[in-house]
């Protein structure tokens, strides 16, 4: 009966704690990594330190935390990785997270508007 009162008490204050969420809560919640990392930064934390953070709580993630770092603040690359590796994430896997992440976005975009924009204005161009 005092377990049933302690989960009803929790499951009402919850709510009220999802104001003050934290990397490792919102882990817990199993959030994508992306929306933790920008939690924590609409909270007021750097991306490193909330980068740093994560890897701290979760090293295995590290290539995800990096990578999805790295899509909320590509200026901030080199800091992100220094502070993945300086909270003990692997320098290896940062650096395939850091290869890998900004090359999907830009290389998907950039060809789009590269290769359809000119080829519309070739177009109507070559008619007169």
């Amino acid at each position: 009966m005092k377990l049933r009162l302690l989960a009803l008490v929790a499951c009402v204050l919850l709510p009220f704690q999802a104001v003050n969420a934290d990397i490792a809560s919102d882990l817990a919640a199993g959030l994508d990594m992306q929306t933790v990392l920008q939690n924590a930064v609409d909270q007021g934390m750097s991306i490193e330190q909330a980068v740093a953070e994560a890897v701290t709580l979760d090293p295995a993630k590290s290539g995800d935390i990096v990578a999805a770092a790295i899509a909320i603040a590509p200026a901030s690359s080199q800091a992100i990785q220094t502070a993945a590796i300086d909270a003990g994430a692997d320098p290896a896997v940062v650096t395939a997270a850091t290869a890998a992440g900004p090359a999907a976005g830009p290389a998907v975009g950039g060809a789009g508007l590269g290769g359809f924009a000119p080829a519309t204005s070739t177009g109507g161009g070559s008619a007169s």
